[in-house]
């Protein structure tokens, strides 16, 4: 059984979990959802003994240094982990407890391999006897992936490592932050079924911002809101018969998504012409690139008009990444051109770039306020901005948040950072590698009105990598399939609409 009585976690002054009671028993699996920033990946931290820090004495007060502490209780079976060793809590992550991560970009150690990931996670378990090729199969982990380093994996490949690593060792509990948020719709199926088979022999704690997700895994649902469980019951009282109000506007959110208008696709096959290549844009002609002595993008032509949106969807490790890293110059260009159009003809580009892993993206040593004064500075914007990109994205702009380390942020709120960051450079086009994959409904639905703000008034070209179908009906004007190394686009156009 994992048992959490009276848990309250602070950094420094701040409460990031406050009164925190529940139970999960052996079967049985809690959904924990809420905003981005509640408190819920600290739940899991702390349940898994990650948090670095002091217990607080009774009546002792947290201290205002940048640390953290606790009091209450949390246990894993017969173990305290708030109480335990190091040692005693190695151990237990090393035989009884699995976990997997939201914070993608440092999850696995950069020099081994994937296949060596899997083989040493074997042999810490004892498991000789198991073959990590099978292991990877079954995890829909292809051979060309085994000899990669995690630098050269997707999003979404990673989570499938991950995932496998995870399971190897059939662990008595399980804990999952956001675990199918980097997939497409073909290996989340794959990573649901293994999450659901010998989930009665497990404790399961799954956190995540996908409703539908907490419906398929979940026999429980606790909602966390600034960290307060502001509602805790079965899957059908929370979900089908909210008492919250907060719980209510989540459903409602998901409701309004989900009626989207459909996908849109551009004409007759061929390259996605939005418009004729006149007047401003982006264009991408003729694009070629090749990793280890592969094909991963073939032929990539495609032009972007400034206050239009095309949308990219395709699986994980289809090449959409290495293409938006290539449109916004992270990655050389090896054949064919990137560049913006206007009326005198060709001009360099100035794309800003939202990506996938946005902890990766920024020093973790930066403070909110340095990332963005120095975007500020580098594009000659004026610091007296800063305040009103927080404010845009829907971020504090207190002090406290303002000094706060990027590594102390949680996944929604690194990911709209990144997102004022970017429009903090002024680009003509926003290159947006899955925005909204860390956010919850609310926060998602605020970053895809400021990204449609931005895309119509300020003119700007956006290019849209995603899993998420409903944003892709809710902002773009084309929508194209990455398949193969090609961009696939069959049907007609339709309008769409906003969610």
């Amino acid at each position: 059984m994992i048992r959490v009585e009276q848990l309250n976690l602070y950094y420094g002054h701040q409460s990031l979990l406050e009164d925190i009671s529940f139970e999960i028993h052996k079967g049985q699996t809690l959904a924990v959802i809420g905003e981005p920033g509640g408190g819920k990946t600290s739940l899991a931290r702390s349940l898994m003994g990650l948090i670095q820090g002091y217990r607080l004495a009774e009546n002792e007060q947290p201290s205002a240094s940048n640390h953290f502490s606790w009091n209450g209780e949390a246990w894993l079976g017969d173990m305290n982990v708030l109480r335990s060793s190091r040692a005693q809590l190695q151990g237990m992550r090393g035989c009884s407890a699995g976990l997997i991560v939201q914070a993608l970009s440092d999850a696995l150690n950069p020099h081994l391999t994937v296949l060596q990931h899997v083989q040493e996670m074997l042999r810490a378990h004892g498991l000789y006897e198991r073959d990590a090729h099978e292991e990877c199969a079954r995890g829909n982990i292809p051979e060309r992936l085994l000899h990669r380093y995690p630098s050269a994996l997707s999003g979404g490949e990673i989570q499938r490592v991950l995932t496998v690593l995870a399971l190897a060792n059939s662990p008595e509990f399980l804990i999952m932050d956001e675990p199918t948020a980097a997939l497409d719709t073909f290996n989340r199926e794959i990573a649901i079924r293994s999450f659901q088979t010998g989930s009665e022999d497990r404790c399961q704690m799954l956190i995540t911002h996908d409703i539908e997700l907490a419906r398929r895994l979940a026999s429980h649902v606790a909602v966390l809101r600034k960290g307060n469980l502001t509602e805790i019951g079965t899957a059908e009282e929370v979900l089908d018969r909210p008492r919250s109000i907060y719980t209510q506007q989540l459903l409602k959110l998901r409701r309004n998504a989900h009626n989207s208008a459909p996908i849109l696709a551009s004409g007759e096959g061929g390259y996605p012409e939005l418009e004729a290549r006149s007047g401003h844009g982006l264009t991408l002609d003729k694009l070629h690139h090749s990793f280890d002595g592969r094909a991963l993008l073939s032929n990539i032509s495609a032009f972007v008009p400034a206050g239009r949106c095309l949308a990219i969807l395709g699986g994980s490790g289809s090449g959409k990444t290495t293409l938006a890293r290539l449109l916004s110059g992270y990655e050389t260009v090896q054949d064919g051109f990137v560049y913006w159009q206007n009326e005198e003809g060709r001009a360099k580009s100035v794309v800003a770039l939202i990506p996938q892993h946005p902890h990766r993206a920024m020093a973790c040593h930066f403070t909110v306020y340095e990332v963005l004064k120095e975007a500020l500075m580098l594009s000659g914007g004026d610091q007296s901005e800063l305040t009103r990109l927080l404010e845009r994205v829907g971020l504090p702009t207190d002090s406290d948040f303002l000094h706060r380390k990027t590594r102390k942020l949680s996944g929604g709120e690194a990911q709209r950072l990144v997102i004022a960051r970017a429009l903090a450079t002024r680009p003509q086009c926003l290159v947006a590698d899955e925005p909204t994959s860390a956010l919850d409904m609310q926060a998602r639905s605020q970053v895809l009105e400021i990204l449609r703000s931005v895309m119509r008034n300020k003119k700007m070209a956006l290019v849209l990598f995603t899993h998420d179908h409903a944003a892709a009906r809710s902002l773009a004007d084309k929508v194209c399939h990455l398949e193969q190394g090609e961009l696939i686009c069959t049907q007609a156009p339709e309008t769409n609409a906003a969610s």
